[in-house]
């Protein structure tokens, strides 16, 4: 984003009468609510501009009548340069205050400012997750060994890498994910177990001396403490406690691709931590030297590891395979991924979902995952799954529609229910009547869980629904993905 490129952020500000109480009479215009603002903030609205001390910005603002309901709302835009994303940020915070303080609703629509920060944050994460990477693959690699992967995976995880094509010894630590690879350095464990303590202890004889030395092997240590913190002067639980918050940091930006500015300061410091403590304890790698007893502890730790982050990804992968092959049901013999390409044909899944799941499904033929590229690897790939449910939820929208407009436009939820397993070319399972209900809640202004675009539904009692009347035409098709809103 360049100094001349402009940022939005977008409200939808809702009054409703039993909480804003007497204001409820008096804010009935987009001027009404200006004039609030102006006098609950130091912030002037004239001619479409919002003027915070020296700084002017666009500034957009419609209202509207909840159908039905004694509730108001406003639709509010500022828009403003990207060079002046600080001043900006502090007049959003003073609009949102002066409507806060009146116990208005504010859902954020469009928020410039956070994806902003949230890209910014990416790029520095990324960094430190390829050295944390880099750090631990040459430490298991170059210091416990390249046969570590042989010697200590389970045998049914050994069995399926047979079949694969030959692979990197790194790759079999490209599967864990962020989290995980902090649980190498970070999580504590004994380098030698309790059967071994209890024959040590019966080997001594009254009147032997006890070594020290013999019996730290069974104080629980994780690798950082056991071989690093001396040199690199930190502790493995302080370093742990950043890793797992930077963890905390990195979902919110994988998942939700908005931050905050306090955020991303937030990220890039406990980047700016980790990244030289890793970087000397890199330089450390060279001279350190591991003992049989602990390349061994060492490689059963992470293979166990390994084990169970496969497990996962295979539960998720089938769970998701049944709802693509629900979509076509009489094709439940086709491959795949030709199953794939015929529902991006009809039109069932977007093209680019359809590219996430090929490359689910290459993925799932190699348990060591040699596929991956370095810019996206299996761990990215999940946090995306929920990409593809969403697009397979939007599929129920326009299945929804039409089993309601079959009973007339208004029906009762249970009514519908049993419309939609009348008509529908899917195979039913699992807890399909909560897809159901979301395409109806998605879209429909009456409830909280309202997507704020199609407003389709009104809601006339518990429990019953109707299409709404006078629905744009331009806005239905758009919504049935190009049916014909009359058909």
């Amino acid at each position: 984003m360049s100094a001349n490129e402009f940022v939005t952020t977008e409200y939808l500000v809702i009054l409703e009468k039993s909480s804003v109480g007497a204001l409820f009479n008096f804010i009935k215009s987009g001027n009404d609510l200006n004039q609030l603002i102006q006098n609950e903030s130091s912030l002037i609205i004239q001619s479409n501009k919002l003027h915070s001390g020296n700084l002017k910005l666009d500034y957009k603002i419609r209202c509207g009548s909840v159908s039905g309901k004694a509730q108001r709302y406003f639709y509010i835009s500022v828009k403003g340069k990207n060079n002046e994303l600080l001043q900006y940020t502090k007049s959003l915070r003073e609009l949102k205050k002066a409507l806060g303080e009146q116990n208005f609703i504010i859902e954020t629509l469009q928020d410039d400012v956070s994806f902003y920060y949230s890209r910014k944050a990416y790029s520095i994460i990324h960094e430190i997750e390829n050295l944390m990477r880099k750090f631990i693959t040459f430490f298991m690699i170059a210091k416990v060994g390249k046969d570590w992967v042989s010697d200590n995976l389970p045998s049914q995880v050994k069995s399926a890498l047979k079949k694969t094509k030959p692979r990197k010894y790194s790759s079999e630590l490209q599967k864990l994910d962020f989290k995980d690879l902090g649980f190498i350095l970070f999580d504590t464990y004994q380098l030698a177990d309790n059967t071994s303590l209890y024959n040590k202890i019966k080997s001594y004889k009254s009147s032997d001396e006890i070594l020290l030395s013999d019996l730290k092997n069974f104080i629980p240590r994780s690798n950082w403490d056991h071989f690093f913190s001396e040199q690199v002067e930190i502790e493995g639980p302080t370093l742990k406690s950043k890793w797992e918050r930077l963890y905390e940091l990195r979902n919110s930006v994988a998942h939700t691709s908005y931050l905050s500015s306090d955020k991303y300061e937030e990220i890039r410091d406990l980047v700016s931590e980790l990244k030289p403590t890793l970087e000397r304890a890199f330089e450390r790698l060279g001279k350190l030297q591991l003992d049989t007893s602990e390349r061994l502890a060492i490689s059963d730790r992470v293979a166990t590891t390994l084990d169970a982050r496969v497990g996962a990804y295979f539960s998720d992968i089938n769970y998701l395979e049944k709802e693509i092959r629900a979509l076509l049901p009489n094709a439940h013999e086709m491959p795949l991924a030709e199953l794939i390409d015929e529902l991006v044909r009809k039109g069932e899944i977007e093209n680019y979902t359809g590219e996430k799941i090929r490359k689910l499904i290459h993925l799932r033929g190699s348990v060591s995952f040699n596929s991956i590229t370095s810019k996206e690897n299996i761990n990215e790939l999940a946090s995306q799954l929920h990409d593809v449910q969403s697009q397979i939820q939007k599929s129920w929208s326009k299945e929804v529609y039409f089993a309601l407009k079959a009973l007339g436009g208004r029906s009762q939820l249970d009514k519908i229910y049993t419309q939609v397993e009348k008509q529908t070319n899917r195979r039913l399972f699992g807890s399909w009547r909560t897809s159901v209900r979301r395409a109806i809640y998605f879209h429909s202004s009456d409830v909280e869980l309202f997507n704020g675009k199609y407003d389709i539904y009104k809601q006339i009692s518990k429990g019953v629904w109707m299409i709404r009347k006078s629905i744009d035409p331009t806005m239905l098709r758009e919504f049935l993905g190009g049916e014909d809103a009359k058909n």
